[in-house]
């Protein structure tokens, strides 16, 4: 049984395989090598990652391979976010030992029907700001056509339009 720390990108992951606290390996994998890191996992394993945008993803990569994935809470695990040598060995090492330790702040992870109605939502929002600042900006040369002011002979200034339309 290993433990594994993984430091989780966009292209590439940083892998520490942690056996005893002096015994462990450091490799890295490209993404498109996905199945050679899946390869090495066993039944007892347990994996730790730091959520990001592709955990999910990468959770539901491992999960049938392995006996535990820990999806940690990247603001609350201080040693990662606060330490010296920020390097993805480090951070791959100290997710491996500290779950070791069981002292890693996991995160609740959503289901994935909640994470689709969380996703719509969110859309909709953009779509309605979108429309929103949409009317805005095409509404108002509308109002400066339709609210011209012409003078009158006296000199004041009146509106010009049905200005009641609004």
């Amino acid at each position: 049984m290993s433990y594994i720390g993984v430091d989780l990108h966009t292209t590439q992951i940083t892998v520490c395989y942690l056996k005893a606290e002096a015994d462990f390996e450091i490799r890295k994998y490209q993404l498109i090598e996905m199945d050679k890191f899946v390869n090495t996992l066993e039944a007892g394993d347990q994996i730790a990652v730091e959520a990001t945008g592709n955990t999910r993803w990468f959770s539901e990569q491992v999960r049938e391979k392995v006996r535990r994935v820990v999806v940690v809470n990247p603001r609350q695990f201080e040693v990662v976010k606060n330490s010296c040598k920020k390097t993805d060995k480090n951070d791959a090492l100290n997710l491996a030992r500290f779950l070791r330790a069981d002292l890693l702040p996991e995160v609740r992870a959503k289901r994935e029907a909640a994470m689709r109605v969380q996703s719509l939502v969110q859309t909709r929002t953009k779509l309605v700001r979108f429309g929103d600042e949409f009317n805005q900006q095409n509404s108002r040369p509308l109002c400066r056509k339709w609210m011209e002011v012409k003078e009158n002979e006296s000199g004041i200034g009146e509106r010009v339009g049905n200005s009641s339309a609004f």
